[in-house]
């Protein structure tokens, strides 16, 4: 560095040294009082200096604004700051106070602008219509019309912002090497291109429309129709258009197995023989209680009124009437929809219906109709009929509210007028035998049956003699009322009827002949020999089904509630075996008969019942004759069968427990209802040890299961089934063996990956298997088996290791008793092995060359494309093809690579490579246009490429592969310009492109680097001092695709050698101030220490004069000075007090 010191020595200089400063000084003071401001101007300009007092060339100075003799630092008025002015515009930063209220009717901050609350940057989302980063007052104030709400301070990332006010719109969401189809709101990280499929964007790489699948919810209600997906599961466009309401979308496994379709959202599209004929959404139906489960050897313990209602398809159920207090009632609207609620049951006013009657000797005379002795059969009170008597006297059943009227014609009064659905409660048992007539007063068996779930103990003791003995004018009544009737109908046998009828009036006086009677009947058995299984009322209306019964039926079944066949000997036929439908008419709804298999499938998969077949109704032949008044002239069995039955009086007390399993398995379907529940099955007979109730995970409902009675034998497996699948689910392979062991003959192929295997049992079981020798049942796997089953079947993945070691399943089963097979028994078992492991494994691409997504020059017209694909350590690789098309099927590819040399691979297993090449001509017809940065014209060429080894295995998948043609980009040097001089020898080099790129530039033979990165922007200073004179700078860039530019410029460097000098020395406001020629860098100390000592001196700091330095002013103080201009020329200099 070139140096030269000025050292002020002599007298003589000294003296000339301080006259210049303190002339210097004085000079400066003159300046700083001819100094004026005015801090507001006529001509509107704010904080103006001047030596004009009176700011002619302002137009003026405001009054009141002039501040005389004075700097603009030292005028309060003139202090910069931040501005948040009235109207419309962002805050100004750097404006003087006066200005920023005057100027722009303002607040003025003394802060930066970054700490005005105001002024802070947040998300402003007007409506979501408006939304970008504003300005606190911009957004509240300019934008929202002074909805505060609007600002959101806390978003100040442009993404965040736009995801927060169009959260909503769709498109394709670029994460890295990852797209995804989501909405804005969703996609958090990365780029999101509004409305454009990811197939659109580019770089994606995936197969489009390769399955279809309802909607994911990416916008409102898209589940509800068919869309197509990509093989990156990402939601394409729509696939169907399902026509809701009448239909929706179905996946039965989800998305990428079987394809989605548009099916009913009805549950029963169509059933000609139940009432209604169709069960749509979003319609309900009744399920009540079925009345023929109110007898005295059957049970009503946990029987629930249900409202079916249908959701899409799916029929749920509303199950709230636990206790039988509510009746579900359907209604049908306008519209022809059938909507179901529940109502009060009225059963309270059933009993009583009577009550209070003075009933003659004869009993029930309005029975009978006008009187037919003289005043042997005269009415004497309000009895209880169906409808009331012609003549007014008696009361109705019906009226009094859900109540039905007993017609057995014999003994009407005892338990006539009874619940049609009596409670789910205990609490009325004890009122048994407290309606009715008082001369009848009694409990018997249908009265209680009607109190609620209530059980009948009959008495026939001595104590009741009595009052069965006041009954028998009614049997005669009864005998009269039969006689009569038969002498209507086959007048004929007119006397033998009525001869017989008053024959029992006369003796049925006797105590003797009286129990007679019943003891002949009752002991034998003929009571219950006629107690037919009636239709209850209501339950067909003509020839049809409630619809609501038969879903109840269906569901029990389709649920598969028992392997057995359902029977429901209590529903439609009569208990005894010879009445009992055929099981094949139990297909479905229990006794009514129903289409088909394909019909009850697709109640399973679906939950749409389609038809059902006509409906059988069998009726009890005597209950259907006596109805129609005549039983074949058997009238006096007739009436000593009814009197027996109507003389059974005793106690009514809580229902308890079956002592039988016969009825177990008829809870939940078989007995009409929904759910068969534990409570339910308890009283079937659970609680007694005769039933065993399983549990529905997740759900009230199970399954109840008869248990064998004095059974101890073990369980014994009958048969082994084993289908092997392949990949695809197909069945490969099927054996099956009678037995409890089975060894597979066969040795399995490889290509197998699940086994179904199932096995039958002599009894109803649970099995379970292990591989392991020795374990005791509930040890190791199960099988897909809600409860104890006679079939037992699953299904599970075959490993690599069961294929090399082979499989043997040992068997273990317990029955519903507890028997079980033991652990040392390993004779129960299925054993198999597999063949060899065959070649199964595809060809590897194990690279592409040139690389996948590539860019290129636009000027390229072929480029030669090179696949190297690997296979096992013995197979080879046979050919490799490609197609330019989105097609992904390997035999339809249409062109072949040439097959070329085995290379080594270095990061495969066998480092065995094969190379396959060919030459690609790009033509218009194959690319597709597009722009990338700065609208630069591009060209898309897509193909796929996959490989077959010698073995005929294809690839999974193709691999994709892309690449690019590009217009070249442009450059412009912007620093140095174009025969620029330069004072400068380490000049800046400042380059823009077009397109990022990576640049390199060379001065005078030698290269250096602008930038290691691809970028638009290439700035640098350079690294090495020029020598003085001409030269020239060449600049060179590349952008990724591989276009080349060059781009040069010439220019000069000057180099300065002249000192620079000081002109001026002077005070400001505390400080002292030299001005020099030149731009430079000065330090100063209070010691002499310059210029060894440059690092230790204090840095002044710049002045308001161009080239100004300044130090603090210290008047006791000898300045001693060093200033160094950009060349490094150096003065010195010395300032005394």
């Amino acid at each position: 560095m070139k140096t030269k010191r000025a050292n002020i020595i002599c007298n003589v200089f000294l003296v000339w040294i301080l006259f210049i400063s303190i002339l210097i000084f004085k000079s400066q003071e003159v300046d700083a009082a001819s100094i004026h401001v005015c801090e507001w101007t006529y001509d509107n300009n704010f904080c103006v200096e001047s030596t004009d007092e009176s700011f002619r060339a302002f137009r003026g100075c405001r009054e009141g604004y002039k501040d005389s003799f004075t700097t603009i630092g030292q005028v309060p008025n003139c202090k910069k700051g931040t501005c948040v002015p009235n109207g419309p515009g962002g805050c100004l930063s750097n404006k003087y106070k006066i200005a920023c209220i005057k100027g722009n009717s303002g607040r003025w901050f003394d802060l930066p602008k970054e700490q005005v609350q105001d002024c802070q940057l947040g998300c402003c989302n007007v409506a979501n219509s408006l939304c970008g980063i504003k300005e606190k007052k911009v957004c509240i104030q300019d934008i929202a019309n002074g909805n505060v709400n609007a600002y959101n301070g806390a978003i100040t990332s442009p993404v965040e912002c736009d995801n927060s006010c169009r959260s909503a719109d769709k498109g394709c969401c670029k994460s890295g090497d990852l797209f995804k189809w989501a909405t804005r709101e969703n996609c958090k990280i990365g780029e999101f291109f509004a409305g454009t499929q990811c197939r659109n964007v580019a770089g994606y790489n995936a197969i489009s429309h390769k399955y279809t699948s309802c909607g994911d919810n990416t916008e409102d209600n898209d589940e509800f129709d068919v869309y197509w997906y990509d093989s990156n599961n990402n939601r394409e466009d729509v696939a169907k258009k399902c026509n809701y309401p009448y239909q929706k979308c179905f996946d039965t496994d989800g998305k990428g197995g079987k394809e989605a379709e548009c099916i009913s959202t009805s549950c029963v599209d169509e059933c000609p023989d139940c009432f209604p004929g169709q069960f749509r959404t979003g319609e309900s139906v009744c399920l009540n209680t079925l009345e023929t489960f109110y007898g005295n050897e059957k049970r009503s313990t946990g029987l629930h009124n249900y409202i079916l209602r249908c959701q899409w398809g799916k029929v749920e159920t509303d199950d709230t009437d636990k206790d039988r207090e509510r009746l579900c009632k359907e209604t049908t609207g306008v519209d022809g929809r059938v909507q179901a609620g529940f109502r009060e049951n009225k059963f309270q006013d059933c009993a009583s219906c009577g009550e209070g009657s003075e009933t003659d000797i004869a009993g029930f005379v309005p029975v009978i109709g006008p009187p037919i002795s003289a005043g042997l059969l005269l009415g004497l009170g309000a009895s209880c009929g169906k409808n009331g008597w012609d003549w007014g006297i008696g009361e109705s059943c019906e009226s009094r509210g859900d109540c039905k009227y007993d017609s057995d014609f014999i003994w009407t009064p005892i338990g006539s007028c009874t619940p049609k659905i009596p409670p789910g409660t205990t609490s009325r048992c004890n009122e048994c035998g407290g309606g009715g007539d008082k001369a009848t007063n009694l409990c018997t068996k249908k009265e209680c049956n009607s109190l609620g779930d209530c059980q009948f103990q009959g008495e026939f003791t001595s104590e009741n003699l009595l009052a069965t003995g006041q009954l028998a004018l009614g049997t005669c009544a009864g005998g009269w009322i039969l006689a009569k009737v038969a002498c209507d109908v086959l007048p004929i046998t007119c006397p033998g009827p009525i001869a017989a009828a008053k024959t029992l009036c006369t003796k049925v006086g006797s105590h003797t002949l009286f129990w007679g009677v019943i003891g002949s009947f009752y002991g034998f058995g003929a009571a219950k020999a006629t107690e037919d299984a009636q239709l209850p009322d209501k339950s067909l209306t003509g020839e049809k089904i409630p619809i609501g019964v038969a879903l109840a039926f269906a569901n029990g079944l389709m649920a598969n509630l028992s392997s057995d066949k359902v029977v429901v000997s209590d529903y439609v036929a009569r208990t005894e075996k010879s009445n009992i439908l055929p099981e094949a008419s139990y297909a479905t709804l229990g006794g009514l008969t129903a289409a088909s298999a394909m019909g009850i499938r697709r109640y399973v998969i679906d939950g749409t019942v389609t038809l059902f077949s006509k409906l059988h109704v069998p009726t009890g032949i005597s209950t259907f004759l006596i109805q129609h008044g005549f039983y074949d002239g058997l009238l006096k069995a007739l009436v000593l069968v009814q009197v027996s039955k109507s003389f059974q009086t005793g106690k009514c007390l809580p229902e308890y427990p079956l002592t039988t399993n016969q009825y177990c398995e008829t809870c939940g379907a078989g007995e009409g209802q929904w759910y068969c529940t534990k409570q339910r099955c308890d009283i079937l007979g659970g609680a007694t040890g005769n039933c065993k109730y399983f549990q529905t995970p997740g759900k009230n409902d199970g399954r109840c299961l008869s248990v064998p009675k004095d059974d101890v034998t073990q369980p014994q497996i009958t048969r082994i089934e084993a289908k092997f699948l392949d990949a695809t689910k197909a069945v490969l392979k099927e054996y099956s063996n009678n037995g409890k062991s089975f060894e597979i003959p066969d040795k399995l192929s490889w290509n197998i990956v699940s086994l179904e295997l199932a096995i039958k049992t002599n009894e109803k079981a649970r099995c379970t298997f292990s591989d392991k020798k020795g374990i005791e049942y509930g040890i190791g796997s199960g099988f897909n088996e809600p409860a104890y089953e006679f079939d037992h079947s699953t299904e599970f993945n075959i490993s690599e290791a069961d294929k090399i070691n082979g499989v043997t399943f040992y068997f273990k089963c317990e029955d519903l008793n507890g028997n079980k097979i033991d652990k040392t028994d390993d004779s129960s078992f299925v054993s198999f092995k597999f063949d060899k492991r065959p070649d199964t494994s595809p060809p590897l691409i194990y690279k592409i060359d040139p690389r996948n997504s590539i860019l290129l020059p636009a000027d390229k017209k072929s480029i030669e494309l090179s696949v190297y694909a690997t296979d096992g350590v013995d197979s080879d690789v046979a050919e490799c093809r490609y197609t330019k098309s989105n097609n992904t099927n390997y035999n339809e590819f249409e062109d072949i690579f040439k097959r070329g040399n085995k290379i080594e691979c270095l990061s495969t297993a066998n480092k065995d490579c094969r190379e396959f090449t060919t030459n690609l001509e790009l033509t218009s017809d194959w690319g597709t246009d597009f722009t990338i940065d700065n609208n630069r014209s591009a060209t898309l060429f897509r193909m796929n490429i996959n490989c077959k080894d010698d073995d005929g295995n294809i690839g999974f998948e193709p691999q994709p592969w892309t690449m690019i043609t590009t217009e070249t980009f442009k450059i412009f040097i912007n620093d140095p310009k174009e025969d620029e001089q330069l004072y400068n020898r380490r000049p800046l080099i400042n380059v823009t492109t077009s397109a990022a790129t990576i640049c390199n530039y060379t001065i005078s033979g030698k290269e250096f680097g602008l930038n290691d990165e691809y970028d638009f922007e290439h700035a640098i200073y350079h690294e090495e001092n020029l020598p003085e004179g001409q030269h020239n700078l060449k600049v060179s860039c590349n952008d990724i695709a591989g276009n080349e530019l060059f781009e040069e410029r010439n220019f000069q460097v000057i180099i300065d050698n002249n000192l620079p000098k000081i002109i001026r020395l002077y005070k400001s406001l505390g400080k002292l101030c030299i001005q020099l020629d030149e731009n430079a860098e000065c330090r100063y100390s209070y010691k002499s220490i310059f210029p060894a000592g440059w690092d230790d001196g204090a840095r002044m700091v710049e002045g308001n004069l161009v080239n100004s330095y300044c130090a603090t002013l210290n008047q006791d103080k000898v300045y001693y000075i060093d200033c160094r201009d950009t060349w490094g020329n150096e003065i010195t200099a010395t300032i005394y007090p």
